[in-house]
C-alpha cells in the first residue's frame, strides 16, 4: 500500500517535470522585422537590469538563504550577459538564424531560473520585476517562434 502511494507520487511528479519541461513549443512566427526585434531585445535586456539591480543579499537572511540568493543572482548576471550579447547581434543586423543558438542558450538558463527563483526568499519581493521580465521575453520569443510555459506559481499560491 504504502509503496503504491510513493510510486503514484513519483509518477505524478515526473509528469510535472516533463509537461514543465516543454518550454520551446513552437507558436505562430512574428515577421522578423530588424526594429522591432532590436527593440523587443533591448526591452528584454533592460526587464533583466532592472531584475538584477532590484535583487541584494539581505543581512537578515541565515546561511541557506544566502547561498540560495547568492546563486540566483548569480544566474541573472549570466542572463543578463546573455541578453547583452542577444541585443549586441541583432542591433548588429544579425538574422534570426543568427541569433536563434543563443536565443535558446537564454531559454535554459530561464529554465534554471525557472526551478531555482520561486524556492529563494527573493521571490515574493521580486514579482513585478519578473513579470515584467517575463513580459518581454513573451514579446521577443514570438520572433523566434517559441511560445513559454506558463508562469510559476509563487510557493502558496498553487
Amino acid at each position: 500500500m504504502i509503496r503504491t502511494k510513493h510510486l503514484a507520487t513519483g509518477l505524478a511528479l515526473l509528469a510535472a517535470l516533463v509537461l514543465a519541461g516543454t518550454a520551446t513549443a513552437a507558436t505562430e512566427k512574428a515577421a522578423w522585422e530588424q526594429p522591432k526585434v532590436s527593440a523587443a531585445s533591448a526591452g528584454f535586456l533592460k526587464a533583466v537590469d532592472d531584475l538584477l539591480q532590484s535583487s541584494k543579499l539581505q543581512d537578515t537572511m541565515n546561511q541557506s538563504q544566502t547561498n540560495q540568493v547568492y546563486l540566483v543572482i548569480e544566474d541573472l548576471k549570466s542572463l543578463r550577459r546573455f541578453a547583452q550579447r542577444l541585443n549586441r547581434q541583432i542591433t548588429a543586423g544579425a538574422s534570426e538564424a543568427e541569433t536563434a543558438p543563443l536565443f535558446q542558450r537564454t531559454l535554459r538558463l530561464i529554465e534554471r531560473l525557472r526551478v531555482s527563483v520561486p524556492a529563494t526568499p527573493l521571490f515574493e519581493s521580486q514579482l513585478p520585476a519578473i513579470r515584467n521580465a517575463r513580459a518581454r521575453l513573451d514579446n521577443l520569443a514570438r520572433y523566434y517562434g517559441v511560445s513559454l510555459p506558463p508562469p510559476v506559481a509563487a510557493p502558496g499560491e498553487r
